[in-house]
């Protein structure tokens, strides 16, 4: 839903045309609305013990105190330049998100509370990256810093990337500390760190 003309109106995402622009805004809705009914069908399917545990957190994640209240600060932002607005944004939109889909996987996965805390933690950071590599990739895209809510367009190119590498070693901190099972959040952190698309 992020790209649409209501949200933020992006008619490309990374060189390719938006959903929206390819199939009408229509189809583009009821495929974002279809996937997030599907995630949940998946849960329901689970032998896990905990799936309402899940279900239950990504729910809240991803409901009116979680992302969608992210996605309602992006837009009602206009062309206010807090830092405090922006790290409160970028996290309920993006870092939840993230967070939320690493912690289903430990939770059905049945991890002990001590390594869901690290994960969890790993995950805040890791989703603070996405979105702050996701401004820059955006930048780099349209030539110019918006006038919308940015990581680049509130302290500049150099120290956005400053800040992405803090959080791509706090993450990886907590990946760390969650044990060897888990290293492959590490790669992700990397992946993240350093996409081009």
């Amino acid at each position: 839903h992020d790209d649409l003309p209501c949200m933020d109106d992006d008619d490309f995402r990374r060189g390719k045309p938006s959903s929206h622009k390819v199939f009408g805004e229509g189809v583009a809705t009821l495929a974002g609305d279809g996937l997030f009914a599907f995630a949940f069908e998946v849960f329901t399917r689970s032998r896990s013990e905990r799936k309402i545990e899940v279900i239950q957190d990504i729910a809240g994640i991803t409901g009116p105190k979680g992302v969608v209240a992210g996605q309602e600060m992006d837009i009602r932002s206009g062309k206010e330049r807090s830092p405090a607005l922006l790290r409160k944004t970028h996290f309920h939109k993006t870092a939840l998100f993230i967070t939320g889909s690493i912690r289903a996987g430990a939770i059905i996965a049945n991890v002990p509370e001590p390594i869901l805390d690290h994960l969890t933690r790993g995950g805040k950071c890791l989703g603070m990256l996405f979105q702050i590599t996701d401004d820059l990739l955006d930048l780099d895209e349209k030539g110019t810093e918006e006038e919308r809510l940015t990581y680049p367009s509130i302290y500049g190119v150099e120290s956005t990337r400053f800040r992405a590498k803090g959080y791509a070693t706090r993450a990886n901190h907590y990946f760390e500390k969650a044990g060897k099972d888990f290293k492959v959040l590490n790669h992700f952190t990397r992946f993240v760190l350093h996409r081009k698309r």
